[in-house]
């Protein structure tokens, strides 16, 4: 069946290496519908398995999608009989993507179940389409798709030391059909990371096919089954993919082998070390007896075939029957066959498209020469029929490359499309459509689309991208969806990625908590901090410390000294670390007090800076014993004049005081007294007869006058002679009043100072005895009374009378009075 070029996109992929092109828009060539490239869908009905029993169930589940492998799986083989039951031991019957947990790679492995012949196993998996009717009908209404990506499917062969490095490998293993049977128009996507590998294939008279035919020698790794109406099927290789030393014992394909209605499309891959009699790699064929126009066809876009042998015809392909295949683009290198060392047409009318050779999308080397011409340059070609040909492609192209950025020598695949020719015939640009690869796959990291920068700008390249000129895809990768646990030892928590895949987070799977770096004491909080090595992948979020002392849990980190401890949690796992806060040194001194009494209160100063310390004081000597029972933490201040000796002892839950304790002095000398008002003398005295105060009291708040009376104005009087009494005098004359202030406990005595004090003569009133300011008989009388005893004179009275100044009052002063009354004698 042809389809245009129009309807269904074809495409070039090659793993690492240059690639072909697709046919001409003009021309016509075999693609055909269930073929497309699938597009991952999330998943939604995933089953995980670990054994053969729940492998079986997965696939005859009919609601899983996707099943992932997550151990090594042995597959218990039968031995074939003519049945189409006991030819394949896992028969798929809907579409299903089976993968290894991501970023591992797991084996499923053919073994002989128990009493099985080992020489003449089942296939370990079927697909079966869904096709309706017959041959390429099967193929144009089949929906099933399956495809095995990052996976080991292993045969069972163990090949001798040697290997596959000849037609006639040496197998002590087990062998029996291919490993995957495609048949009824399913489609079989050979994925990226997948591995088809020790499958020998055997032509025994026990053996029978799927298709009802006695033939089981070909698709050493993987056949496409005939017979109607069941026959048919698509296998699409896809860039990642390796098959390696698998043999199909004299048939077709050493790795990829079919029949009628069955089409193989090689978009990359790698095929090598595989062996066959037709077709070392890749075998296409007829069923005897049917039309050759039926054949099965191979398209290869690119890919690499090495290293593989055929006993007869096609070292790498091997085509049969009247069929139009396309080898536009790959490398085919070292590959040996007796006729095509290469590619053989071998039989029928191949046509047999090939890409200029000048444009280097399609390599050929080391597979000997080509037995007809033209060639168009290549070597390796053979041909057994006049009728089979070749066709140079010369279509305008436009080369894409996919990086998948894994490795530098890793550019994953080629792809080169051909422009569309519009309605003015003029090329255009075209999309990669159904061509468009499958997800590379990277241990430990996910795939997240195809972009056409390095730095991931823009929107993801899709299959219906178009492309008018040449371009390069990158690859971009995320971490894969870690499942973290964690365990903590002291002060480091681990992480351990428990994900069913590998884990490329190597480095910084440990977050450190680490104590304070400055741990003496300054008024400042003390923060652990969490080392910044760790990887932030596997430590995500902001993690809060929290700090305790003993118990109890601190709202913020501490300032003052002690003992704590730090605490962060990740998950369930907590990680701690211990930290002292050590005391700083706090240098303590101490001033004495020196100075006068000024009535204010003193004390010794101690400098304890902007430390928080306490300082006790006592009168006695301070101890770490008895600070808090003797001393107090109020200054202990004199204010009177005294020496005294204040000790101090100094605590503090911050600081280590150096001294601890000590003592210092109080020094309040007496300051001098001072006069508030000095003693004056009396103004005014008269002898009187009588002893009279010569001053006025002077005052003073600063201690008690005292007073002394002395002969000489010079000379002040020796202390003993001072008294607080004021001093009196009698007789008239002059006396020298000393004065002074006494000082108290806080003042010093004054200088003494002299003050004059005069008692004068009353001489203008004797005789004038009743001061009336007269002198006659009536002051006689009063004298004589005095004398007689009759009537005594009062005191003024008295020294008014005693004229003569004796101190008595006698018959004398009568006399006197009486002759200054009769004018004989007048009164001085």
């Amino acid at each position: 069946m042809n389809i245009s070029f129009k309807h269904v996109t074809a495409a070039v992929i090659a793993l690492t290496m240059s690639a072909g092109f697709v046919p001409s828009i003009c021309g016509s060539f075999q693609m055909f519908e269930g073929t497309s490239l699938t597009a991952y869908a999330a998943d939604v009905n995933t089953a995980k398995v670990s054994n053969y029993d729940e492998l079986k169930a997965a696939i005859e589940n009919e609601n899983i999608s996707t099943i992932i492998i997550t151990a090594d799986i042995d597959v218990p083989c039968e031995t074939i009989k003519r049945s189409t039951v006991t030819t394949l031991q896992l028969v798929i019957d809907r579409s299903l993507t089976i993968e290894s947990a991501e970023g591992k790679k797991f084996t499923i492995k053919r073994t002989a179940a128990e009493g099985a012949n080992s020489g003449s196993l089942t296939s370990v998996f079927g697909i079966k389409g869904n096709g309706k009717d017959d041959g390429y009908n099967n193929v144009a209404t089949n929906t099933v798709e399956v495809e095995f990506r990052n996976i080991i499917i292993d045969g069972g062969a163990v090949w001798s030391e040697d290997g596959i490095t000849n037609t006639s490998p040496h197998n002590s293993g087990v062998s029996g059909r291919a490993m995957i049977d495609v048949f009824q128009g399913a489609v079989l996507n050979l994925g990226d990371g997948l591995e088809l590998r020790n499958s020998s294939t055997t032509n025994s008279t026990d053996t029978t096919c799927s298709d009802g035919g006695t033939s089981a020698n070909y698709g050493g790794a993987v056949r496409v089954d005939y017979t109607r109406p069941h026959g048919g099927g698509t296998v699409n290789v896809k860039a990642g993919s390796v098959i390696h030393d698998c043999y199909a014992n004299g048939g077709w394909g050493g790795a990829l082998g079919a029949y009628n209605f069955a089409h193989l499309n090689v978009y990359g891959g790698t095929i090598y070390n595989c062996a066959s009699g037709h077709g070392g790699a890749i075998g296409c064929t007829y069923r005897a007896g049917t039309s050759r126009d039926d054949a099965a066809t191979v398209n290869m876009y690119g890919g690499y075939i090495h290293d593989c042998y055929a006993n007869y015809r096609g070292g790498a392909i091997n085509f049969d029957g009247n069929t139009e295949n396309y080898v536009l683009g790959g490398k085919i290198e070292n590959c040996h066959a007796s006729l095509g060392g290469a590619i053989a047409m071998s039989d029928g009318n191949v046509i047999l498209h090939l890409p200029d050779i000048a444009t280097g999308q399609l390599t050929i080397e080391g597979c000997g020469e080509s037995n007809f011409t033209p060639d168009f340059g290549y070597s390796g070609l053979g041909r057994n029929s006049s009728g089979s040909k070749l066709v140079l492609n010369d279509n305008n192209v436009v080369t894409i490359s996919f990086d998948a950025m894994r490795s530098d020598d890793d550019k994953y695949a080629s792809l080169t499309i051909t422009k569309q020719l519009d309605d003015d015939g003029i090329w255009q640009g075209n999309s990669l459509g159904e061509a468009f690869p499958g997800d590379p796959v990277q241990a430990g990291y996910v795939f997240d689309g195809w972009y056409d920068n390095k730095e991931y700008s823009g929107v993801p390249v899709t299959a219906q991208t178009v492309f008018d000129k040449d371009t390069t895809l990158y690859a971009k990768w995320k971490d894969h969806d870690h499942e973290w646990s964690y365990t903590a030892d002291k002060n480091t928590i681990t992480a351990e990625c428990t994900a069913d895949s590998i884990c490329n987070a190597k480095n910084g799977l440990t977050l450190t908590l680490c104590a304070p770096e400055a741990l003496t004491y300054d008024g400042k909080e003390k923060s652990a901090y969490i080392a910044d090595d760790y990887n932030k992948a596997a430590f995500p979020d902001n993690y809060t410390i929290e700090y305790y002392k003993g118990k109890n849990k601190l709202s913020a980190a501490p300032v003052d000294a002690g003992d704590y401890t730090a605490k962060v949690k990740v998950g369930d796992a907590v990680a701690s670390v211990d930290f002292t806060v050590s005391k700083a040194e706090l240098t303590v001194t101490s001033e004495r007090y020196s100075g006068t009494y000024d009535e204010a209160a003193h004390g010794i100063t101690v400098d304890i800076g902007d430390s928080d310390a306490v300082v006790y004081y006592a009168s006695e000597e301070l101890t770490k014993d008895n600070y808090k029972t003797v001393g107090t933490t109020e200054d202990l201040t004199f204010s009177d004049a005294g020496e005294y000796t204040v000790y101090f002892y100094v605590v503090s839950d911050n600081y280590i005081p150096v001294p601890a304790g000590g003592s210092n002095t109080i020094s309040i000398a007496k300051a001098e007294a001072k006069f508030d008002t000095k003693p004056t003398a009396i103004a005014d005295l008269k002898f009187n007869g009588e002893e009279q105060a010569l001053v006025l009291a002077g005052s003073s708040e600063d201690g008690r006058y005292v007073y002394a009376v002395s002969d000489s104005e010079e000379q002040a009087p020796d202390d003993e002679a001072y008294s607080e009494d004021i001093p009196d005098g009698k007789e008239a004359g002059t006396y020298f009043v000393w004065f002074k202030v006494k000082g108290d406990k806080n003042t010093l005595d004054t200088e003494a100072e002299c003050v004059e004090a005069v008692i004068d003569e009353n001489s203008s009133s004797l005789g004038d005895v009743n001061n009336d300011g007269k002198i006659n008989v009536t002051d006689i009388t009063k004298i004589a009374a005095h004398v007689k005893g009759k009537k005594l004179l009062k005191n003024d009275e008295f020294i008014r009378a005693d004229v003569n100044k004796d101190g008595k009052i006698t018959v004398t002063d009568i006399t006197k009075v009486a002759a200054h009354v009769k004018g004989k004698k007048l009164l001085k």
